[in-house]
């Protein structure tokens, strides 16, 4: 009897005791947009350095990196070949190399016999096993050049030269189910047919015409922002696809449609749903015109 009273002590403490709130996940960030292409990272130039990297900064920023290269790879070799460590194994990769550029061999008071065992030295011993672990990986394919941010890519390129390959994993990945990629791929290209189908009336000011227009124009957009945002949470292997989805004939048509109409004032950027708006403004870099269509003046006035 003494037990149960305390099991029924305990779970009614426990009911009363406050929960501690579940976090909830956090949503791939929105890509950046280039004359119509996604970008993981901000395309405005970065603001102007002050004085050379503090060496706290620097020796932290080296053990983050190098941790984040073992972690990628610490695991058996036939994992390696799956879309989540593969994403993990190009972000660590991205990461470390962008930090070397940043850091190796700055601070100017230096001479460059005084490099060596300081913050700035990325010459140790763990830098050249990331060095031997990017041929492995290179030679391996459990990444590719093209999924390596440009500037990292040439600097491995130049790294690799040479290294036999010993391919273990396909270069192409399923990001999607079958019937998630079918029934994403049938949005796509309703939205574009159906966007394609009213492009006549691109230079038109009859109201009903125009609204339609518009309207079809900001779903397709739409779409295309929120399939991409989707892909992005995949790395540069989403990046990719993403790139690749809407870069078809049609949707080249579509973006042509839409610099027209920016262009020409049949068109603004207001017109445009939010979410969409920084893809449409990367199309358009030019002074849109004057507004053509009357109601549509005196609506931005």
């Amino acid at each position: 009897m003494r037990v149960l009273v305390l099991v029924v002590s305990g779970l009614i403490i426990a009911c009363m005791a406050p929960q501690r709130p579940t976090a909830a996940p956090l949503a791939p960030p929105a890509p950046y947009y280039v004359d119509g292409q996604p970008s993981m990272s901000n395309p405005s130039p970065p603001e102007e350095a002050g004085s050379g990297p503090a060496e706290k900064t620097a020796r932290d920023a080296h053990r983050a990196a190098l941790e984040g290269v073992y972690a990628a790879f610490g695991h058996p070799w036939p994992p390696m070949c799956t879309a989540e460590r593969r994403t993990a194994l190009v972000a660590a990769l991205n990461a470390y190399y962008a930090d070397r550029f940043r850091f190796e061999r700055r601070g100017g008071w230096f001479r460059p016999d005084q490099w060596k065992d300081t913050a700035f030295d990325w010459q140790t011993l763990d830098d050249k096993a990331v060095e031997r672990l990017t041929r492995l990986g290179f030679a391996h394919r459990y990444f590719v050049m093209s999924e390596l941010d440009p500037r990292v890519a040439n600097a491995v390129a130049e790294l690799v030269r040479g290294t036999l390959g010993q391919p273990q994993c396909d270069e192409e990945f399923k990001l999607w189910t079958t019937g998630l990629e079918g029934y994403l791929q049938g949005s796509r290209e309703s939205y574009r047919a159906e966007a394609l189908a009213m492009a006549p009336w691109a230079r038109s000011c009859q109201p009903g015409a125009r609204k339609l227009l518009i309207g079809h124009v900001n779903r397709y957009y739409q779409e295309r922002v929120e399939q991409q945002t989707h892909l992005m949470q995949w790395g540069t292997l989403g990046l990719r696809r993403a790139s690749a989805l809407f870069d078809t004939k049609d949707d080249r048509a579509l973006d042509d449609l839409a610099r027209l109409m920016l262009r020409e004032g049949y068109l603004s950027l207001d017109d445009i749903r939010k979410d969409a708006r920084p893809l449409v403004a990367s199309l358009f870099d030019g002074v849109a015109g004057a507004a053509r269509c009357p109601e549509h003046a005196a609506r931005v006035k």
